[in-house]
């Protein structure tokens, strides 16, 4: 049985984790397909969490309207939520599994990474009401989700020397809107290595110890979207975005964590003396209206 104590973990806020190293579970990334959905859409949500050491074994997902949300994140209906994770799916049939699932879900709960891929349909009548300036600019859902490190037994989280849950968690916000021009993820065009190498994501390379190597990141014509918004005078603004893509590793070191459109560059130095050999370059874009890519590397030190 899931106990809801491991799975409402996403729904606290943890500190914030340094710049670019990644040393523990990390949370990288957290995106939505489709980035701005509109009412009756289906929504697939995925992260980008990592644990150099033992790897993420599960990602727990909850969410709510953003307006109906707390300080802490989701008000949740947790005595359903105790009463839903308690039954015994084995004698339900493929029916009442879909309608038990759906029953977690207007309760808050999402999904779980790999094995219940988090999504959802988005309500259709969560506009109702606003007027057509306000149905465009639209809703914000807020996601509250928990990485799990180890192997993802959502009812054995591992603990530290202090007794503290060492899950990482996170929150995404993801409007809801009838913009005719809704945000769309950026999408990354190219990623090259020294001016040479085109590399892709999940790729392995094999880099020298001490050496320093350049990364430069292109997107796709049309990633840097033009946009209206709203602002606190009740007054339409025309803007453009602004991508800036975060670089993460978990050894050598980056000239700097962040790089911004149109030199979205990253300048990285392999471990001097490495400890191990393996290691793991993300590269991590974002519009700054929660549309987001990224790139993995597999790094070889020799």
């Amino acid at each position: 049985m899931i106990t809801l104590t491991l799975l409402l973990l996403g729904c606290e806020i943890s500190r914030l984790p340094l710049p670019s190293l990644v040393d523990r579970a990390r949370i990288l990334g957290v995106a939505s397909e489709p980035a701005e959905p509109a009412p009756g859409e289906q929504v697939t949500l995925y992260s980008l969490a990592v644990d150099p050491e033992q790897g993420i074994g599960a990602v727990t997902w909850f969410g709510c309207v953003l307006e109906d949300s707390s300080g802490f994140g989701c008000d949740l209906d947790s005595e359903k939520l105790e009463e839903l994770f308690a039954m015994d799916l084995e004698g339900m049939t493929q029916e009442e599994q879909a309608a038990w699932f759906e029953e977690l879900q207007a309760a808050g709960f999402i999904g779980v990474e790999p094995d219940l891929p988090p999504s959802f349909t988005v309500p259709t009548d969560l506009l109702d009401g606003l007027s057509e300036e306000e149905s465009t600019q639209g809703k914000n859902y807020l996601f509250t989700l928990s990485a799990l490190p180890g192997e993802g037994s959502l009812d054995n989280v591992d603990l530290d020397a202090q007794g503290q849950s060492l899950a990482e968690t996170g929150l995404k916000r993801m409007p809801v809107s009838v913009n005719p021009y809704p945000n769309q993820n950026p999408v990354i065009a190219s990623l090259v290595l020294d001016e040479t190498f085109d590399l892709q994501d999940q790729d392995t390379l094999t880099v020298q110890a001490g050496q320093t190597y350049d990364f430069v990141m292109t997107l796709t014509e049309g990633s840097v979207e033009a946009y209206t918004f709203l602002n606190s005078e009740g007054q339409v603004e025309d803007r453009i975005e602004q991508p800036y893509a975060s670089f993460y590793s978990t050894g050598g070191t980056f000239y700097q964590d962040i790089s911004l459109y149109p030199y979205l560059a990253a300048r990285w130095t392999a471990p001097v003396d490495p400890e191990r050999s393996e290691h793991n370059i993300w590269l991590v874009l974002r519009d700054r209206r929660g549309g987001m890519n990224w790139i993995s590397l597999n790094l070889i030190v020799e």
